[in-house]
C-alpha cells in the first residue's frame, strides 16, 4: 500500500539547497517529514533514527562526498534497504550516473529537478521502500524456520544418540545381570544397597506411607522438606505434620492411590505453622498404591517442591499485566502529543500565510518531539521488563555491580552478602536508579549507605543518603508516572521491575536529613545463608 506522507531524509552542504527542497517536498507532500543534513555524517545519523521512505543526496560536498555517503549506507544492514536518490546539477555527467548506480543508488534526479518527475520519483521510491521492507520480513521469516527446523533436526540427532547410549547402557546391565545371577544372594544385597543409597540421595522427597498415615520410610530430600531428620520422621504419622484440611485431602489421596493401580498426581499448599513447612511452598505429590508382604496398602509418594514455578509463573502473569499496562499509557501519550504537533503545524502554516509570529507554535512543536523522544526512550527502558525469568540474585553482587554508576562513596552492609532475592534480571537497575537519583537530585550528599534487616518473616532493603531528602507530599508521588525533576519514569521503573515478584518500595526518610528507600521484600521471595551481621564496611 503506497504511503501518503513520506518520511525523507536530505543531504546537502548548501542550507539554501535544503530549504528549497524541504519547501518543495511540503508543498507536494503537506504531512511529510523531511529532516536534513549539511554533512554527511550527520545524514547517516538521521537515517538510522528516523528510518526514512527515501534519501536524497547531494554528490559533491567536503569530507565525505554523496559517494562515499551512498557506499556507508549500502553496506550496512539496517539501512541499505533505504532507497537513495543522487542529486547533481551536472546532468550530462554520465560517469557519476553509473557510479551512483554501482554504488547502490536508486535514482539519479539533476538540477533543476522537473516537479512532476521529482515526485514521481518520491512516491517510486516510497513502494521500492515498502517492498525493502516486505523483501526483509519475509527473508527473516524464512530465516526463523530454517533456524527452528535446524533445532528439530539437532533435536532429533541428541534423541537419537541419547537412545543409543540408553541401549549401550542397558546392553551393559543385562551383562552384568547375567554375571549376578552366579550369586543370587550377593547380587540381591548389592542391588537393594543401590536402591537405598539412591533413595536417600535422591533429589526428590520421597515418603512410603502406610494405614493410618504412617511413615514407614523416608529419604533425606523428604526430611529437609519437613524441616527435620530421616530418623525422626520414620515411624510417626503424617497427620502430626499437616492441618485438617489438608490432612482430609491426602487421606483421600491415599484412598485412591490404593484403590488404583495408576498413579494419582495431586498438590497441595503448606501455610505457615500449619502444614509441611516454616515457609509457604508449593508441593507436587506423585504416588502409586503397592501391596506390602503383609497384605496392608502402602502409598510410596515422590514430593517435589514447585514453589520456584508458581512464582514463575505469577511474576510472568504480573508482568504482562505491567507491559499491557505501560505500553497503552505509552502509546496513549505519544498520540497526544503527535496531535499537538499537528495541531501546531498547521497553525504555523496558517499564521505564515497571515504574517504572525509564530514562535509560541514552534516552541510547542519542540516541547512535543522532546516528550515524544523521552517517550519512546522509555519504551525501550521497559521493552526488557521480564524478558527472562526471575532468578535468585545476590544482593551484594548486584549492589557491588551497580555501585560503581555513582561518584558519591557508597556503604555497605556486610550483611548483604548473605542474603539473595528472587527478582527479575533486571534488579541491577533498580540500584543504579537509586544511585544516580541520590546523585542527581539529593543535593550535598557525602554517602549512600546499603543495608538489610528483617522485620517479622519480611526482609527489608534499605538504600538511604544524607542529602536533603523528600518532602512529605511527595513520598508517594515519586513512584507516579511523569512524576519528578528529570524523565520523570526512573522511580516508577524500579517501582514496575520490584513489583514482577512482589517486593515494594517506599520512601520513609525526614525531610532535610536524607532519603531513604525500603525494599520490602515477603516471605518465600528472600533468604539469607546465615544469621551473622558484622559492622559496615565501606
Amino acid at each position: 500500500m503506497e504511503h501518503k506522507d513520506p518520511t525523507i531524509v536530505a543531504i546537502d552542504d548548501i542550507s539554501d539547497n535544503l530549504v528549497a527542497l524541504k519547501a518543495f517536498v511540503i508543498d507536494a507532500f503537506p504531512r511529510a517529514r523531511v529532516f536534513t543534513a549539511q554533512n554527511g555524517k550527520k545524514g547517516i545519523e538521521l537515517a538510522r533514527e528516523h528510518n526514512p521512505d527515501l534519501i536524497l543526496l547531494d554528490i559533491v560536498m567536503p569530507v565525505m562526498d554523496g559517494f562515499e555517503v551512498c557506499m556507508i549506507l549500502k553496506q550496512d544492514k539496517e539501512l541499505r534497504h533505504i532507497p537513495v536518490v543522487f542529486l547533481t546539477a551536472l546532468r550530462g555527467d554520465r560517469k557519476s550516473r553509473i557510479r551512483a548506480l554501482d554504488l547502490g543508488g536508486e535514482a539519479f534526479i539533476s538540477k533543476p529537478f522537473d516537479d512532476a518527475e521529482f515526485i514521481a520519483q518520491i512516491r517510486a521510491m516510497m513502494k521500492i521502500k515498502a517492498a525493502n521492507v516486505r523483501e526483509l520480513d519475509e527473508k527473516k521469516y524464512l530465516a526463523r524456520i530454517v533456524e527452528m527446523r535446524t533445532a528439530e533436526l539437532k533435536e532429533e540427532l541428541a534423541e537419537r544418540r541419547r537412545v543409543e547410549q540408553e541401549l549401550q547402557v542397558h546392553q551393559t546391565e543385562l551383562e552384568l545381570q547375567n554375571k549376578k545371577l552366579i550369586n543370587a544372594r550377593q547380587a540381591t544385597d548389592e542391588l537393594r544397597q543401590e536402591y537405598q543409597t539412591l533413595f536417600d540421595i535422591a533429589p526428590v522427597g520421597y515418603l512410603v506411607i502406610g494405614p493410618n498415615t504412617m511413615i514407614i520410610q523416608c529419604n533425606h530430600r523428604a526430611a529437609e522438606l519437613f524441616g527435620t531428620t530421616p530418623d525422626y520422621l520414620t515411624g510417626r504419622r503424617l497427620a502430626m505434620f499437616l492441618d485438617q484440611e489438608t490432612l482430609a485431602a491426602f487421606n483421600m489421596y491415599y484412598i485412591e492411590c490404593c484403590n488404583k493401580e495408576t498413579k494419582k498426581i495431586s498438590e497441595f499448599i503448606s501455610r505457615s505453622g500449619h502444614t509441611l513447612l516454616s515457609d509457604p511452598r508449593h508441593l507436587h505429590f506423585f504416588g502409586k498404591g503397592i501391596q506390602s508382604e503383609n497384605n496392608e496398602c502402602h502409598c510410596i509418594v515422590a514430593i517435589s517442591d514447585i514453589t520456584e514455578l508458581h512464582q514463575y509463573q505469577d511474576a510472568l502473569r504480573e508482568v504482562n499485566r505491567k507491559l499491557h499496562l505501560l505500553t497503552n499509557i505509552t502509546r496513549h501519550d505519544i498520540l497526544n502529543q503527535v496531535m499537538v504537533l499537528a495541531g501546531s503545524l498547521d497553525l504555523i502554516r496558517i499564521k505564515r500565510e497571515e504574517g504572525a509570529p509564530i514562535d509560541v507554535d514552534i516552541a510547542r512543536c519542540e516541547s512535543a518531539k522532546e516528550t515524544i523522544s523521552r517517550l519512546i526512550t522509555f519504551t525501550r527502558s521497559y521493552e526488557g521488563l521480564g524478558a527472562r525469568k526471575p532468578v535468585w540474585q545476590s544482593a551484594g553482587t548486584v549492589v557491588e555491580m551497580t555501585r560503581q554508576t555513582t561518584d558519591i562513596p557508597v556503604t555497605v552492609d556486610p550483611s548483604i552478602d548473605a542474603i539473595e532475592v528472587y527478582a527479575d534480571m533486571m534488579l541491577n537497575n533498580v540500584f543504579s536508579n537509586l544511585f544516580q537519583n541520590a546523585e542527581q537530585h539529593g543535593g550535598q550528599i557525602s554517602r549512600i549507605t546499603v543495608s538489610f534487616h528483617q522485620n517479622g518473616r519480611k526482609g527489608i532493603l534499605v538504600v538511604e543518603d544524607d542529602g536533603i531528602g523528600i518532602p512529605d507530599d511527595m513520598k508517594e508521588q515519586i513512584f507516579e508516572r511523569g512524576v519528578g525533576k528529570g524523565t520523570g519514569l526512573g522511580l516508577f521503573f524500579c517501582s514496575e521491575i520490584l513489583g514482577i515478584t512482589g517486593i515494594s518500595v517506599c520512601e520513609t526518610g525526614t525531610p532535610g536529613e536524607g532519603a531513604r528507600f525500603e525494599l520490602h521484600i515477603p516471605v518465600g521471595v528472600w533468604k539469607s545463608h546465615n544469621e551473622t551481621s558484622p559492622s559496615p564496611k565501606p
